[in-house]
């Protein structure tokens, strides 16, 4: 097992000491046990160009015993190795700066210590939907309480009047009289 590291993500720098962090032999295939289990501790000193947003990738082969993972080696042999390369540098994206704009209401040129925090601009719009939702609310029990009168007085005209219907035109009438 060879495991370099290397600010280049094609490796082929096989013969650079300075490259090579592991080297290890004799590690036995498909045994699984306490012994199994590989580890290295490193102190990484980074270079000025890595230091400036640069990458660094762990390019790792394995080979059978006796073979060579540099493809130049007399010995290599492409069916006895494999690598694989890592990158060790997870990037994330920038944050974006937080400009945002309340749609709720506006607060032209004013500082951020004057306007509510984003927690109050949340509860100002749940009142506000919670209003608006209470006044839809009662203009649709007007609307459902005017269709019952039209649809009582339409049964009253033809006849097919229901007990609901004559309570109605009579509790009416005595809302007339107060």
């Amino acid at each position: 097992m060879w495991l370099y590291l290397s600010e280049k993500g094609k490796f082929n720098d096989f013969g650079s000491e300075s490259s090579l962090v592991w080297h290890e032999t004799n590690i036995p295939y498909a045994v699984w046990g306490p012994d199994s289990a590989r580890t290295l501790s490193l102190k990484y000193h980074p270079s000025e160009s890595l230091k400036h947003n640069g990458s660094l990738y762990t390019h790792i082969f394995f080979a059978y015993s006796s073979y060579s993972p540099d493809p130049n080696d007399p010995e290599y042999q492409p069916q006895a190795t494999f690598g694989r390369t890592h990158s060790v540098v997870a990037y994330l994206p920038k944050s974006k700066a937080d400009e945002k704009k309340s749609l709720l209401g506006s607060f032209p040129d004013s500082s951020e210590a004057e306007r509510p925090k984003s927690g109050n601009l949340a509860l100002l719009a749940r009142e506000r939907a919670r209003a608006e939702f209470q006044d839809w609310e009662k203009k649709e029990e007007e609307f459902h309480f005017d269709q019952s009168k039209v649809r009582s007085e339409i049964r009253l005209l033809e006849g097919r009047a229901r007990l609901i219907d004559l309570l109605t035109k009579h509790l009416s009438a005595l809302m007339i009289w107060i």
